[in-house]
């Protein structure tokens, strides 16, 4: 037979392993194993998600190519900047760092492997480097230089290992950024300044998606990183005879010390009436409609969505509505038109699911939200048992429909479950039906369905993060006192327990935040925040909880700009949204906008007290007395009970003048002390 030829082509090569592994090894073999393994598979996504191929990885090496040096760059930053994060929470014993090291050269590919001294020079590039760094061959810094925002430390000219010629060597500077500016992100800059200024809420979220700094999961190609400060809307003018307290928040913004956030997917306009559409495949999934003539198995095809969505989600090349929209229109007549127009997405997926015996027949379409016609649709007639690979496949071949060929870590991501066990899945679902009711029986009877979960699968992750949100809710909403901080502290050991199961699971960090809010523990909570924020850039949820996180913390500006990126992912939101979005608002000196958020939060929700709260305080702060007794006379109406000492117990500002501040407002406007 004739020998197979080789293949010739220049590529970036990344060369990557752990630091110390040896001596971690000899400590705790298994423990070390576990987690090499962990981060074997968050490194293999990102190089997924940064278009590039995972080539060998044995023990803690790993070897990966990638078309264009700019994405194995990026991919490298964002892969020391996510290990960092997860070694926070580990002693310094236990930490696993490590060393990248990247080349571009002319290698020879033969049945899927490389060879070549381009491969040779990458993996001494990598052994000079330092844990927890990124170092670089002169080629590849020819090419980057001026592409990125951060400084490079010439090492310089090092004799390798079987390389004739020294090779030149450049430490990336993570924590550096070099003042270059370019004239397109100065125009950048005014112009979305001006239109921060000038338009609807729509359109503020859609630009607010334009990079504005670096995000761990997607560096932005951009050589500046731009922070725009929203235009101050100063409170019309006391009366006279009405005294106002000094209020610290107004004037006072802090924006330029924020690190920005830039959640993926830009804008930008299209023809087509309604939302503007992201740049990525953007879909809806509507809820699958539940043929089995039961209304108990309701629960069934409604997590049945909630998976689709939720494991869609996770791929950052789609744009994924979220849950909370999507089932506005569940038994509802709509044209696939209407909807694309009203969400602001391409493509919508409607199914329906049919549980007759121990069969399943789950029917699927996949529509273009321009013209109603089908993408892809399929039918499935299976055993119960085979409930997971239907639900897998569906998502793998919607998946594939809008964002082409997959890579291997999108495949991994809708191929990794949360549990194998149908029962145990099913007792999570009801319990989910169950929390979602936000009262005190219904979520103990939801914490008893979690914990059967888990007690049928031990490594529910998700059952065991909604154990721990049971306690969250108890503690915010239905205790006081020393009950109160034990479901906080029980929350709190639930999150451990999570961290200590899977580091690379949002769940803990997401749960974390919420907590510490609550305790008033700013950094810890803007800290895990922003972790969960970054692992799960599509979910509505931890871009709210990050938002209400920045509120109290004291950041305004940030949080105005995540409100709106929950909106967009959910553009029939939650009206607390409405009422977060106003407080910042209000805290930045946008009496205006802040008005405007609550009159709509209280209209979408007649029996909340927060936006008529918050309109008796800007009434009070402005003086106008007769709004303002209206206001107070609706808090009262609707919370007999309401004190402005209670109050001042569960919203805990990071800054004590803000508290002093906004409690004078509601003396001054009359409410119960």
């Amino acid at each position: 037979m004739p020998e197979i030829e080789y293949k010739r082509k220049l590529v970036a090569i990344l060369s990557a392993d752990a630091r110390e592994y040896c001596r971690l090894m000899g400590e705790d073999e298994a423990g070390t194993v576990r987690t090499i393994r962990t981060y074997v598979q968050i490194i293999s996504e990102w190089i997924s998600d940064h278009r590039g191929r995972v080539v060998d990885s044995s023990g803690d090496n790993l070897l990966a190519e990638f078309a264009s040096v700019v994405d194995a760059v990026q991919c490298a930053v964002a892969i020391q900047e996510q290990i960092r994060l997860r070694n926070a929470d580990l002693p310094d014993e236990r930490r696993i760092v490590y060393r990248v090291g990247i080349h571009v050269g002319d290698v020879i590919e033969k049945e899927g492997r490389i060879y070549g001294e381009g491969v040779n020079i990458a993996a001494r590039v990598e052994q000079l480097a330092e844990g927890g760094a990124v170092f670089v061959s002169g080629t590849v810094y020819d090419q980057i230089r001026n592409k990125f925002p951060w400084g490079y430390e010439y090492q310089g000219e090092r004799t390798v290992k079987n390389i004739p010629e020294p090779i030149r060597v450049y430490k990336v500077l993570l924590d550096v950024t070099v003042p270059q500016v370019r004239r397109s992100w100065r125009a950048a800059r005014r112009w979305r300044g001006a239109l921060l200024a000038a338009v609807p809420v729509a359109i503020i979220a859609a630009l607010a998606m334009v990079p504005r700094g670096t995000s761990l999961r997607h560096p932005p190609p951009a050589v500046e990183v731009v922070t725009v400060k929203p235009t101050e809307s100063p409170n019309p003018a006391p009366k006279a005879d009405s005294p106002q307290p000094d209020n610290p928040a107004i004037g006072k913004t802090s924006a330029g010390n924020l690190r920005p956030l830039s959640p993926p997917g830009r804008i930008i306009p299209v023809k087509l009436p309604g939302i503007p559409l992201p740049e990525a495949p953007s879909i809806a999934v509507l809820p699958f409609e539940n043929l089995s003539g039961d209304p108990d198995q309701e629960f069934f095809s409604d997590g049945f969505t909630d998976d689709v969505i939720t494991t869609l989600s996770k791929l950052p090349r789609l744009f994924v509505i979220s849950k909370s929209s999507t089932y506005t229109y569940k038994g509802k007549p709509a044209k696939v038109e209407q909807i694309s127009r009203d969400l602001g997405v391409r493509y919508v997926l409607e199914g329906s699911i049919q549980r007759s015996g121990n069969r399943l027949r789950v029917n699927a379409q996949l529509l273009d939200g321009a013209n109603g016609r089908h993408v892809w649709a399929d039918r499935y007639d299976r055993a119960e048992s085979d409930f997971f690979k239907i639900r897998d496949n569906i998502i793998l071949d919607i998946a594939s429909a809008l964002a082409g060929n997959l890579t291997d870590g999108d495949v991994a991501k809708i191929s990794r479950r949360n549990t194998g066990s149908l029962e145990a899945w099913e007792a999570y679902q009801r319990g989910r039906s169950l929390y979602e009711r936000y009262n005190p029986e219904d979520n103990l009877r939801a914490r008893g369905l979690y914990q059967k979960a888990v007690a049928l699968d031990p490594e529910y992750l998700s059952a065991w993060q909604n154990i721990g949100w049971t306690y969250y809710i108890e503690g915010r909403s239905f205790l006081k006192g020393e009950a109160r901080d034990l479901a906080f502290a029980k929350a709190i050991e639930i999150a451990d327990k999570v961290l200590e199961m899977d580091s690379s699971y949002y769940g803990s960090y997401f749960l974390r935040a919420g907590v510490y809010t609550r305790l008033g523990r700013h950094e810890e909570a803007i800290a895990n925040g922003r972790k969960a924020y970054e692992m799960e850039p599509n979910s509505t949820n931890t871009a709210a909880m990050l938002a209400s996180e920045q509120i109290y913390a004291g950041n305004p500006e940030e949080a105005i700009v995540l409100f709106q990126r929950a909106m967009r992912l959910s553009p029939y939101y939650r009206p607390w949204y409405l009422d977060g979005l106003g407080l910042a608002y209000h805290l930045t000196g946008q009496s205006d906008k802040a008005i405007e958020s609550f009159k709509l939060s209280a209209k979408r929700d007649p029996k909340a007290v927060y936006p008529h709260l918050r309109l008796a305080m800007i009434c009070a702060e402005q003086g106008r007395e007769d709004e303002m007794r209206a206001e107070v006379a609706e808090v009262v109406r609707l919370n007999p009970t309401f004190s402005v000492a209670a109050w001042t117990k569960v919203h805990p500002f990071k800054d004590p003048k803000i508290h002093v501040y906004r409690k004078a407002l509601m003396i001054k406007a009359g409410l119960p002390e």
